[in-house]
């Protein structure tokens, strides 16, 4: 990483059915932030987590909002190159200020977008 940085290998997912609660989730990443877990994986849960996050720094649990690792998954239907760059501004919105990696999954060219660009 830049600046010396080491970043964790291992990263949780932070997937939540549409029924779940944000509250549930933002506590389920503040446990695992208690816990000793910084680089973390949003599903579909960037707000939930972007709070955990930042509320992480009020009790001390990190020094810096960049102890924390947050890897980006690109989903397929976002995969052409038009929909790449506002799905990530689109994630960065809700509370979420920087990502150091993004990843696709399911990198499926076209894959539910018929508009897609070659």
């Amino acid at each position: 990483m830049f600046e010396g940085w080491k970043m964790p290998i291992f990263r949780p997912g932070t997937y939540a059915s549409p029924r779940a609660k944000q509250e549930t989730v933002k506590f389920a990443v503040l446990e695992a932030i208690k816990l000793g877990y910084r680089h973390l994986v949003p599903y579909q849960t960037q707000q939930p987590l972007g709070e955990a996050t930042a509320e992480s720094l009020n009790p001390g649990l990190v020094q810096s909002t960049h102890d924390h690792f947050i890897t980006y998954k690109l989903w397929c239907s976002d995969a052409c190159r038009q929909h790449v760059v506002p799905a990530l501004n689109e994630s960065l919105k809700v509370c979420l200020r920087w990502i150091y990696v993004q990843g696709a999954c399911i990198p499926l060219k076209g894959f539910n977008n018929d508009e897609c660009e070659p």
